[in-house]
């Protein structure tokens, strides 16, 4: 009977510990998805606003390829 007893008072242990670990782990597991989350939020912004300036300058160039070309052309008409 005392066995026994040893026994379920081992089990009811091992259930605590678990439950325990099984909260602790379900919380690190949200932190980190969370830090995913927000990282992945601000690589996009970033991403976005690389596109932005690329798209800018890309027009820049091209008017600057423009100009000089029409410029060419000019001078070598008159």
């Amino acid at each position: 009977k005392r066995l026994t007893e040893e026994i379920a008072s081992v089990n009811t242990r091992i259930d605590q510990v678990e439950k325990h670990f099984d909260k602790r782990l379900t919380e690190e597991i949200t932190k980190i998805n969370n830090r995913i989350t927000q990282e992945t939020s601000t690589l996009e912004k970033s991403i976005a606003n690389l596109r932005a300036d690329l798209i800018k300058w890309m027009f820049l160039f091209w008017i600057g390829q423009f100009a000089m070309l029409a410029g060419l052309l000019y001078v070598i008409k008159s």
